[in-house]
């Protein structure tokens, strides 16, 4: 958890994501540009993309994150491969901190609860369930065990 001074100071240096995601998260989702994360976050979390404050009920996503998941709300459907890597990527991650923000604390059932739930999120912002499906062969990159993918 966060100190109310640390707070404070990123409150200053973000930038509340579109409603859309907050709205598919169920609690608030800010976007944090790097230079603003390096300095607001403890170097212990330096090289996540994205976290929880059970604090303050809110998810923090690095801009790249947020932008990818945009980008899915607004109908972008990539075809490249290395693309397509990086939006399941951002959508894994951000079911991650929804399942944080919905009490399940230990990472490893964080990550089985993104697998599970991957298609219900890429549903919210709004992914057909047919390119999910596809975006779903990159999640074998999560090291999830093969009962947290999805059915």
């Amino acid at each position: 958890m966060f100190t109310a001074a640390l707070l404070s100071t990123l409150a200053l240096a973000v930038a509340p994501a579109n409603a859309t995601l907050s709205s598919v998260a169920g609690v608030p989702v800010s976007c944090v540009d790097d230079a603003s994360w390096a300095a607001s976050f403890p170097a212990s979390l330096g090289g996540a993309m994205g976290i929880y404050d059970g604090t303050n009920r809110s998810i923090y996503l690095r801009r790249v994150e947020c932008e990818r998941l945009e980008l899915m709300s607004s109908g972008a459907r990539p075809s490249s491969i290395h693309y397509q890597y990086d939006f399941a990527s951002s959508i894994f991650l951000f079911a991650h901190e929804i399942a944080h923000a919905r009490g399940i604390d230990d990472e490893h059932l964080a990550d089985c609860a993104a697998g599970q739930t991957f298609l219900t999120t890429a549903s919210r912002l709004g992914v057909s369930r047919r390119y999910a499906r596809l975006l779903t062969d990159y999640l074998v990159n999560a090291r999830i065990p093969s009962h947290c993918y999805p059915a």
